[in-house]
C-alpha cells in the first residue's frame, strides 16, 4: 500500500487547497454545511488528482525509468505493479465522480472537465507547446470554479 500512496502525490494535495477560494471569498467560513462540503471537494479534488497521476506515470514509465529522479518513483521503480495503478486509478476516477455527484450535479460535470482535460493532458497535450502551461492553469480554476459551486 506504501508504494500506491506514494504514487498518488500527496504533496500534490496541497494545490486542491483552492477549492475553498468560493468559502473565503463568500464569507462561509463559519458556516459549518458549506466547510463540510469544502471539505468534502477537496478530499475528490484528492482523488480524482491522485489517479491522474496515476495514469501519467503509466503512461511515461519507460521515459522515466531514464530520468535520474523520476527513475525512483513507485511505478518506475517497479516497487508498485502496473496492473495494481491501472486498478487503484479506475477506482480513484469512480470513487471520485459517484462523490461529486452526491455532492451536486454541477460540481460532478465540473470534476469530469477537470478529469478529461487532465487525461487529455497525460496522453497527449503535455506535449503541446503553450497548451501545456494552460492546462495546468486550467485545472486551477477548475478547483475554483468546483470549490465554489459547493458553497452555492
Amino acid at each position: 500500500m506504501r508504494p500506491l500512496f506514494k504514487a498518488m502525490r500527496p504533496k500534490q494535495w496541497a494545490k486542491n487547497i483552492f477549492v475553498f477560494a468560493g468559502l473565503f471569498f463568500d464569507g462561509k467560513l463559519l458556516n459549518p454545511k458549506s466547510f463540510a462540503l469544502s471539505i468534502a471537494a477537496f478530499a475528490v479534488f484528492c482523488c480524482v488528482s491522485s489517479a491522474i497521476y496515476l495514469v501519467n506515470d503509466l503512461m511515461d514509465i519507460e521515459q522515466d525509468r531514464l530520468h535520474p529522479k523520476k527513475r525512483f518513483r513507485p511505478l518506475a521503480s517497479g516497487e508498485l505493479e502496473q496492473s495494481t495503478a491501472r486498478v487503484a486509478a479506475i477506482v480513484l476516477l469512480v470513487i471520485s465522480l459517484a462523490t461529486s455527484l452526491a455532492i451536486s450535479p454541477l460540481f460532478a460535470v465540473v470534476v469530469a472537465i477537470y478529469a478529461v482535460i487532465m487525461l487529455l493532458y497525460s496522453f497527449k497535450l503535455k506535449h503541446v507547446v503553450i497548451i501545456d502551461v494552460l492546462i495546468v492553469a486550467a485545472g486551477f480554476v477548475l478547483r475554483v470554479w468546483g470549490g465554489t459551486v459547493v458553497v452555492d
